[in-house]
């Protein structure tokens, strides 16, 4: 049996006690850490307002637990396995790093640090002090992105061509929309889909990303990777592209383009099997979605003119087979 500890009790800490007592017969939790008292009592736990459904909305409690307002008495606690750290992302590194030291294997959730020295401080603690150390890049476990690597993997629809990744969250309260603390929406959001973009297609040989729209508290980031997959991108485009940004409603779209079929969901997945029109359709399904996102009237008459040109490309002008 394992003995757990939860750093930091907010919406995500709660959400990982829920499934943590799903998993009772393998790990009991032993002890929680949180500077406000009702939450590190472990009563009447409750996740809000999350940025997706984790399917855990259920009131949760821990019985006879240790109660810590520190993080670091949690992971110097000599009677604990291990340490799941849901605590605001600027502390991940210096808890995560204590906790192996003091022998304890590590989740944390993403991002893994705001640094690069702090994400290879980790690592590092990680290999020698023989822990583990996971990161919670959640994606790699979501059917529909599983569902689409096994399908991009089996070759069914032909190589990838393009992709676009697009994902949008709602202005965010408290340190979340602290930039020192989260590290803003690259490292809250964009991160998701960079991760998915790795995973999928792996190291791209060329990475390009700028800030945009930062006014209002709004802020979006784009980055564009090439050639991430041997022949992939002929001709010099884009292998996949990914914006982030916040807004009032928390959205996101996956287009996948192969040869011969186009993958899309939002995140349900749907399979379109078009053949060598794929291409041209793509770019007619990312008008729609560049509609469902403007908020220009004449934005969106000029999408709908280029999204009427490319419906007509895809039926008339390109050859099916």
């Amino acid at each position: 049996m394992f003995r757990a500890g939860v750093a930091g009790v907010g919406n995500l800490g709660k959400v990982h006690i829920g499934g943590l007592q799903k998993m009772a017969d393998r790990v009991s939790i032993a002890a929680l850490a949180d500077p406000i008292p009702e939450r590190r009592s472990g009563r009447n736990l409750k996740a809000e307002t999350l940025n997706i459904d984790l399917g855990n909305q259920q009131a949760v409690s821990v019985d006879d637990v240790r109660s810590y307002a520190d993080y670091t008495e949690l992971c110097v606690d000599k009677d604990l396995d291990l340490v799941f750290i849901a605590m605001p992302s600027d502390l991940h590194a210096p808890a995560a790093v204590l906790a192996m030291e003091h022998g304890k294997d590590v989740f944390t959730e993403k991002p893994m640090a705001l640094t690069d020295a702090e994400c290879r401080r980790m690592i590092d603690s990680a290999r020698i002090n023989g822990r583990t150390l996971m990161v919670g890049q959640v994606l790699r476990f979501w059917p529909a992105y599983c569902e689409a690597k096994r399908i991009m993997d089996s070759g069914r629809y032909g190589r990838t061509l393009a992709a676009t990744l697009r994902r949008y969250g709602g202005r965010p309260g408290g340190w979340f929309g602290e930039q020192a603390r989260s590290g803003g929406v690259k490292l809250d959001l964009h991160i998701h889909d960079v991760d998915a973009a790795l995973w999928w297609w792996g190291r791209p040989d060329a990475v390009s990303s700028q800030t945009a729209g930062v006014t209002g508290g709004v802020t979006a980031v784009l980055s564009q990777f090439s050639a991430a997959v041997a022949d992939v991108a002929a001709g010099g485009g884009n292998m996949a592209e990914a914006t982030q940004g916040r807004v009032d409603d928390r959205q996101a779209y996956v287009l996948i383009c192969g040869i011969a079929g186009i993958l899309a969901f939002a995140p349900t997945l749907t399979i379109l099997s078009i053949a060598s029109r794929a291409f041209a359709f793509y770019y007619f399904l990312q008008c729609f979605v560049a509609i469902s996102v403007s908020n220009s009237k004449k934005q969106k008459v000029a999408i709908s003119i280029l999204a009427a040109v490319l419906a007509f490309i895809t039926l008339f002008a390109v050859p099916a087979g």
